[in-house]
């Protein structure tokens, strides 16, 4: 009977030390569940913080990624307009050579013309000195009597021809003095004209080419810009 109290209070005294440590060992476990509760909070904020700047950091890039999009498309639409005005510019500087081209051609062809017509001149101013050099010949070699009355008639009419010429070309207002002067001061203000027309023509080329290198220039900065920023 005595053996079988003792026995039982072994036993209790074995459940209760059991119990105890179950109890002791349910404490720490549930310690380190509440330690890692705290851990996996502050793991969770720092998680929620961290994605939080990062969606920042995500919007603002996007921001930035929008606006330089923006900023590629000016530069890519002013780059397109500069090209598109120095192709006009280059279609327009062809145009001006042409042009300048044409006005060279023309200034030659009255240059040769007027020459023409002074060496018309020169060569009628030559003509009627042999005529008259051929009527003195004629009237100093007369010899045979009875052609005297023929040859002083001829002399009469070719001296009467040679002195009008003579009066004619020694008159300043003289027909074919006039003739030749109206011919050669024509002749002068068209090649001035032309001259004239050359030199403005020339300038504006000049120009043209000056604006075609600003834009080349304006458009490579632009290029490099566009360049730099993709």
């Amino acid at each position: 009977m005595w053996r079988e109290s003792v026995s039982l209070t072994k036993a209790v005294e074995d459940v209760g030390q059991h119990s105890y440590t179950q109890t002791q060992a349910l404490k720490e476990k549930e310690k380190t569940l509440s330690r890692l509760q705290v851990h996996v909070y502050s793991l969770l904020i720092f998680f929620l913080e961290t994605l939080s700047n990062v969606e920042k950091k995500a919007e603002t890039a996007e921001q930035e990624l929008r606006s330089k999009v923006v900023e590629n498309l000016k530069l890519e639409g002013e780059v397109h307009h500069l090209e598109q005005r120095t192709k006009g510019l280059h279609d327009n500087c062809a145009s001006l050579r042409w042009g300048i081209t044409k006005l060279q051609m023309s200034v030659s062809e009255e240059e040769e013309d007027a020459r023409k017509a002074l060496a018309g001149f020169d060569a009628y101013r030559e003509k009627m000195e042999a005529h008259r050099a051929a009527v003195v010949r004629a009237a100093s070699q007369t010899e045979a009597h009875q052609q005297l009355e023929e040859k002083r008639t001829l002399i009469r009419m070719l001296t009467q021809q040679k002195e009008e010429l003579r009066e004619d070309l020694e008159k300043a207002d003289g027909n074919t003095v006039l003739m030749a002067k109206i011919h050669y001061r024509r002749y002068e203000a068209i090649v001035k004209r032309l001259h004239c027309q050359l030199s403005r023509a020339q300038a504006v080329h000049r120009q043209t080419s000056e604006d075609i290198h600003h834009m080349e220039t304006q458009l490579a900065e632009l290029r490099k810009q566009l360049e730099s920023s993709q």
